[in-house]
């Protein structure tokens, strides 16, 4: 099967006129790229895979099946609002995980606060989330080192949102430039950006600066939890 044939299949019953102005090009071009007298260009290519949802690989190299169920305009015009049925996403079979390879890190029942800070409730466990064993060790000091906490407050946004999970690593207390870490002070839980200043001081720094102000103090009033190394986000909203 030819590119010129993964085309022709696509296209469904569309006319090449109807295909071609879709895709940005002339009937006679769409013409000489479905019969193969001409390789087409890679911004045709960008748009019949923005178009129809498949792969540039499948394109031009084919395979058993496109990644994505082909669906002609006209179903497409048939489609109801809302109805996915025609936009079945195929996912080729795969070897199930293997558990082992997992590991399982604590989501703590603290809140870390990205403004003023959240009093410490409880560090009970809420729950675990699992992480590849492979990916953790390329970015922990150690998997025993870590943690992960939910984020309150605007402090440090648009980088970090209120409900963000943040994984800490307990093995990275030494400030790095810039670097954003767990602290706690007093009674308080927060995440910042940290500076070292002279004398022993350390700027702490929000990403919100229009409200609120960096401010110094001294290395001794803070206690370096560990440095947030990734952010897990949801973009949806629990019921």
């Amino acid at each position: 099967m030819s590119l010129g044939d993964r085309l022709r299949e696509l296209r469904g019953k569309e006319s090449q006129t109807v295909a071609g102005r879709r895709l940005g090009v002339s009937q006679s071009a769409y013409a000489n790229y479905e019969r193969d007298f001409r390789p087409p260009d890679a911004e045709f290519i960008k748009s019949v895979c923005s178009a129809y949802g498949v792969t540039a690989d499948w394109l031009l190299f084919g395979g058993d099946a496109p990644p994505v169920e082909v669906v002609s305009l006209e179903e497409r015009r048939d489609c109801v609002a809302g109805d996915t049925a025609s936009y079945r996403l195929h996912v080729p079979p795969g070897p199930a995980p293997d558990p082992t390879t997992f590991e399982f890190v604590p989501l703590v029942a603290a809140r870390f606060s990205t403004g003023g800070g959240a009093f410490v409730l409880s560090e009970a466990i809420e729950s675990y989330f699992a992480f590849p064993r492979e990916w953790l060790r390329r970015r922990a000091t150690s998997t025993k080192n870590l943690v992960l906490v939910q984020i309150i407050g605007l402090s440090m946004f648009p980088h970090l949102h209120p409900g963000d999970i943040a994984m800490i690593d307990m093995g990275r207390r030494d400030i790095h430039e810039g670097m954003v870490y767990g602290l706690r002070m007093d009674h308080t839980l927060m995440i910042k950006r940290l500076f070292v200043r002279p004398g022993d001081q350390i700027r702490v720094v929000s990403d919100n600066k229009e409200e609120y102000e960096p401010y110094d103090v001294h290395r001794s009033e803070l206690h370096i939890i560990g440095q947030i190394i990734t952010i897990c986000r949801s973009f949806v909203v629990d019921p």
